[in-house]
């Protein structure tokens, strides 16, 4: 771990606003199924999803594990997600190095879920986390390809806590 990058929890004084994704800190196993122009490809894939708390408890990291077809582990990517005070909603970066991607999110809570607009790629992207309870969440992922305003959903994933798992964040019945 780099010295000063690991934190406790939220930073004094901003726990109400970072428990939109705190309460996401921990350890979760992922069950993903891919689509092709919004139909189930048939490709099921399992990993797991490490989340804690960064840079003083300012911002959260997570770190997306996946095992491919022949079940190696391979690193997805890594989110850091930081509660921006001059606009009240969140900045997302995710990257994936093996990938050479990096995609920029401007994130929200809308209703019961949480709203992820942008991606930096031509086609317009979202990524939802929704039914989010205190040890499982849904997330999926959508692009708009025509930009016609029709979204197409490209990957779910049910996502739940590993027994034991830690967990430092609020549960969503605490917000």
């Amino acid at each position: 771990m780099i010295g000063g990058l690991e934190a406790a929890g939220p930073f004094p004084g901003l726990e109400k606003e970072m428990a939109l994704f705190g309460q996401f800190v921990g350890d979760w196993e992922i069950v993903e199924d891919r689509f092709i122009a919004g139909e189930h490809s048939g490709l099921v894939l399992k990993g797991e999803l490490h989340w804690g708390w960064i840079l003083g408890g300012r911002a959260t990291q997570d770190v997306w594990i996946m095992r491919g077809v022949a079940g190696k582990k391979e690193i997805a990517g890594s989110t850091v997600r930081f509660y921006d005070s001059r606009t009240g909603d969140w900045q997302s970066i995710w990257i994936a190095p093996s990938r050479g991607e990096a995609r920029s999110f401007r994130a929200r809570r809308e209703g019961e879920s949480i709203i992820l607009d942008g991606g930096g790629r031509e086609t317009p992207e979202r990524w939802i986390f929704y039914d989010i309870g205190r040890d499982e969440f849904r997330w999926r992922a959508e692009e708009q390809p025509a930009g016609d305003g029709e979204w197409v959903v490209t990957e779910v994933m049910q996502i739940r806590r590993i027994r034991g798992g830690a967990s430092t964040g609020k549960a969503p019945d605490s917000l």
